[in-house]
């Protein structure tokens, strides 16, 4: 299931949740490219005024990276405090994998 990081803290988020249990709460986070091919244009708004060589640069990182969530500064304690409610993948002494991205190679 995805769900938009607007509700990630709604209460009946959690309440879904329980009823599914699921083994797993992960965040996604789209690459550049992703976000490009829903919001056409997003990746050259976000580079603002660079030009020539950087530009170019600029714009092959962000389409190979994660698109930065920072105008959601909550998400990430939101997803944490999820996680903590439903009780998953919480283990502490072992890795667990809270991101889920486009490319599996780079997920954290």
């Amino acid at each position: 299931m995805v769900v938009r990081a607007s509700v990630v803290d709604h209460p009946a988020l959690a309440d879904v949740m329980r009823r599914m249990q699921p083994d797993h709460v992960l965040e996604y986070a789209p690459s550049g490219a992703t976000v490009e091919g829903i919001y056409p244009g997003a990746v050259g708004r976000a580079l603002g005024g660079l030009e020539g060589e950087a530009r170019r640069q600029a714009e092959d990182f962000a389409r190979t990276e994660a698109w930065d969530l920072c105008g959601l500064p909550d998400l990430e304690p939101a997803i944490a405090a999820l996680r903590e409610r439903l009780s998953v993948n919480a283990l502490r002494d072992a890795v667990q994998e809270t991101h889920l991205f486009d490319d599996p190679t780079q997920m954290v």
